[in-house]
């Protein structure tokens, strides 16, 4: 997929953090199985993206990671987005 420009960036991100929750069966399910505060998957809701650290800790788990990499989560971490840093 490619992403050309931030509002395609921020729908994909926005998107990914949706599928995630959604197959796990919840903000709170997700927030349980990464060991972390469900405040802090509810602020990636919020924000409407998993933050950097997040999305790393996703890619490594054993049973997320093969299908939500940290590159799929957050791809504005390891690409050049179009109009970004010119």
């Amino acid at each position: 997929m490619q992403l050309n420009t931030k509002e395609q960036l921020i729908r994909h991100k926005r998107k990914a953090l949706a599928d995630l929750i959604n197959m796990v069966g919840g903000p709170v399910h997700l927030s349980a199985m990464l060991d972390l505060s469900p405040s802090t998957v509810a602020s990636w809701v919020e924000r409407g993206q998993i933050s950097k650290n997040g999305a790393r800790i996703v890619g490594r788990h054993p049973t997320l990671g093969f299908k939500f990499t940290a590159e799929s989560l957050r791809p504005d971490m390891y690409y050049r987005i179009n109009g970004d840093n010119e």
